[in-house]
Order: structure tokens, then sequence, then C-alpha cells
């Protein structure tokens, strides 16, 4: 499964904010808020590398790539995972208030985010798994339709065939009955 890079993203963002100069809307605000979004990218970048490292980046990329093109499907207990740890992260009241403890407090957090995490990594290597079979499933149908390619000109060779020999004894029925003969 094709991943995105963190260039192409930023190469993405960066052709937006160009093509909104060149429209002509408010290049000021439009430039504090490409700034804030890359900043934030940046950070939620961090932290996930931190939290999950590499291949969480790369599962939520790539799944979130799979699940836009409709290559595969959001599992129910992923779309529940991810939405409860949004909730959680956004709802005030946590486990451990991050105010009282600053450094304990985040402790849950970083597992609310590790659980979800994990679900979005276990529905990449599904969603990679069912692209990989259905792949396999279109080559095989395309050879499928090769031999069924085949096996109908081989029918109609010989349904050549089978016309040019009924001709054929046609012509001799012909040829013979004249002579007075029978086949």
């Amino acid at each position: 499964m094709e991943n995105i890079s963190k260039e192409e993203l930023e190469n993405a963002s960066k052709k937006a904010h160009e093509l909104g100069k060149a429209i002509g809307t408010n290049t000021e605000k439009m430039e504090k808020t490409y700034n804030e979004a890359v900043s934030y990218f940046h950070k939620v970048h961090e932290i996930l590398k931190i939290i999950g490292g590499e291949d969480a980046i790369k599962s939520l990329l790539s799944v979130g790539k799979a699940i836009l093109e409709g290559k595969c499907a959001p599992s129910t207990k992923m779309i529940i995972t991810v939405m409860g740890a949004l909730a959680y992260f956004v709802l005030p009241m946590d486990i451990v208030p991050d105010f009282l403890v600053p450094i304990l407090g985040f402790i849950d957090d970083y597992f609310v985010a590790r659980i979800a995490l994990e679900a979005v990594k276990s529905e990449s290597i599904k969603c990679e798994e069912h692209i990989a079979l259905v792949e396999k499933r279109k080559k095989k149908l395309e050879e499928y339709r090769e031999f069924l390619n085949q096996i109908e000109q081989e029918l109609e060779q010989i349904d050549k065939i089978l016309n040019q020999k009924d001709k054929y004894e046609e012509f001799i029925r012909f040829m013979l009955k004249d002579k007075g003969g029978e086949l």
C-alpha cells in the first residue's frame, strides 16, 4: 500500500496556499491558517512518533488514504476506538487530571492514544490484506477471461471447420446425385 510522506503533505499544503494567493483571497489570514496548520501537523507528527513510532504514522496515513479511495472500509471496532479516544481527549474529565499532576496526568492520555493507534495499525494490516486479496482476485479473473477468450476462438475455428465439412458433404451428395449414387 502506498504511503503518503510528510513532504507530500507539505507540498500539497503549499500548492493549496499558492492557489489561494492566485485566487486573491485574504492571503494574510490564509498565511496564518497555513502556518498554524503546518505547525499543528509537525506537533502531531512528533507526538505520533513518540507514542507509536514511524509505523503508527504510516499506518494512520495508509488507512486514511485507503478509506478515502474506497479500497477498504473501516471496521466498526476501529471507528469506535478512534472516536472514543478523540472524545476522551476532548472531554475535560480524565482518569488522571492533567492539571493536577502535570506529568502523570498525561500517562492515561498516552495509553488511550496508544490503544487507538494499535486499532489503526491493526486496521492497516487488514486493509493491506484486503487490497492484496482484491488484486489477486482481479488478476485471477483476468486469467479466466483470457482463457474463455481462447476457448471462444477455438470454438469459432471448430465451427468453421464443421461448416466447411457440411458444405463439403453437401457438394459430394450433389455430385453423387448427378451420377445416381448415394453417400
